[in-house]
């Protein structure tokens, strides 16, 4: 694991302990998303990287962006200004969220399907993943979208599992053992 990845995880924990001990989890997510949002914007993360601007406007033209944000919020974003962790906002609200869902028992599983599913194909789906003993107790959030190229079937990502149950997949396991015999 890089080392941004490692540091945005700790702050990202950290937040999340404040955030639960206040029962404002979910309001932070929201906030850290808008953050997140925030310094995409070329302009803003110019003027938030720029170490000539002081720390107290950065800080400053945040909560006036984000709007009403409590005390210990504003602390995590003097702490990021502070150590010049301002970049590390998209990984940190990046785990924020994952350990927010694991907290909650939610577990976001992308579906990538040949074609568009209905409900009795998601129903099918959750029934099945639902059997697999390490997420049987989760609380699905699936995340879709189509690629005609797999001919049939879906792909499934959860955690950092891959499921190829795609027609695509099987061919491509096919001619690999044809190949390599």
């Amino acid at each position: 694991m890089r080392q941004s990845s490692t540091v945005a995880k700790r702050y990202a924990e950290a937040l999340l302990s404040v955030a639960t001990e206040t029962s404002k989890a979910e309001e932070y997510a929201k906030k850290l998303a808008e953050l997140r949002e925030l310094t995409r914007m070329e302009i803003v993360k110019d003027f938030l990287m720029n170490p000539a601007i002081d720390r107290k406007e950065k800080i400053d033209l945040l909560c006036s962006v984000l709007g009403e944000v409590d005390e210990k919020f504003k602390n995590f974003m003097e702490i990021l200004v502070e150590k010049r962790r301002l970049n590390q906002i998209p990984l940190i609200a990046d785990h924020f969220s994952r350990f927010l869902d694991e907290k909650m028992g939610k577990l976001k599983v992308w579906v990538v399907s040949a074609k568009k599913l209905s409900e009795d194909d998601l129903k099918i789906l959750e029934n099945a993943l639902k059997k697999l003993k390490r997420v049987k107790d989760a609380e699905f959030d699936f995340q879709l979208s189509e690629d005609p190229t797999l001919i049939g079937g879906v792909r499934i990502f959860f955690d950092s599992e891959m499921m190829d149950l795609s027609i695509k997949g099987e061919l491509e396991r096919i001619e690999n053992e044809l190949f390599s015999s």
